[in-house]
C-alpha cells in the first residue's frame, strides 16, 4: 500500500498496478529487499509509472525511515494521528496527499485523502469555494462525515471514480449519476447542489 502510496504520484492506478506486480516477481516489495536493490533494476520496474528515478529516490527514502522503527510499520503505526503525519511528512517527497493515503489506508486512521478531485466535486457541488486548498477540504469533510477510516476511504475512492468518469475537468453532466439520481441540477456545464443530501 504505502509503495503505491509513492507511486501513484502524477500517475495512474493502472501503470502503479503493473510496477507492483514487476515489484512483486522480483521480491523487491520489502524495505530490506529495496535497500538491497541496484538503482537499475529499480529504474526498469518503476518506469511504468514515470519519474521512476525521482521514485527510486522516494522509495529508498521510506525504507531508510522505516529502517528507524526496525521495519516494522505497527511500531510506527503506534504513534498517535497527528505526530505519525508530523513524522511521515518529514520523509523525502511524502507530502500532505501520500502522507493521508498511508495514514487512511495503511494506519487505518479517520483522516480523508482531499485530492484535487475531491477539492474540484466539493466546490463544484458549492459546499466549498473553488479557491478552497487542500487543509480546507479535508477539514471540511472531517466535520460532516463518520470519522471511520473504511468510510472515507470508500467516499475518496468513489470521488476519485467519479471524477475520472464524469466530473472531469471539462464536466460530463450529462452522464453524472448525482444529476441523473435527482439530488443536483446542472447549471452553465457546472453541477450546482439543489437539495441537502448530508
Amino acid at each position: 500500500m504505502v509503495v503505491g502510496a509513492i507511486l501513484v504520484q502524477h500517475t495512474s492506478w493502472n501503470q502503479v498496478e503493473r510496477c507492483i506486480a514487476a515489484l512483486r516477481s522480483h521480491q523487491l516489495l520489502t524495505a530490506h529487499a529495496i535497500r538491497q536493490v541496484e538503482d537499475p533494476l529499480l529504474w526498469q520496474l518503476l518506469r511504468p509509472a514515470g519519474y521512476f528515478r525521482l521514485k527510486t529516490q522516494r522509495l529508498r527514502a521510506m525504507v531508510q525511515f522505516l529502517g528507524g522503527f526496525a521495519d516494522d510499520w505497527q511500531q510506527l503505526f503506534r504513534h498517535d494521528t497527528p505526530q505519525l503525519r508530523q513524522l511521515l511528512l518529514q520523509v523525502h517527497g511524502i507530502g500532505p496527499e501520500t502522507a493521508d493515503c498511508i495514514l487512511c489506508y495503511g494506519a487505518g486512521r479517520a483522516v480523508f485523502v482531499a485530492d484535487r478531485y475531491s477539492q474540484r466535486l466539493l466546490a463544484r457541488l458549492g459546499w466549498l469555494k473553488p479557491e478552497s486548498g487542500y487543509r480546507e477540504t479535508q477539514n471540511w469533510v472531517q466535520q460532516h462525515f463518520p470519522a471511520d477510516s473504511n468510510a472515507l476511504g470508500e467516499l475518496h475512492a468513489l470521488i476519485v471514480r467519479h471524477s475520472k468518469d464524469c466530473c472531469r475537468s471539462q464536466p460530463q453532466c450529462g452522464s453524472c449519476c448525482l444529476i441523473l439520481s435527482g439530488y443536483l441540477s446542472c447549471a452553465p456545464g457546472v453541477p450546482v447542489l439543489t437539495r441537502t443530501t448530508l
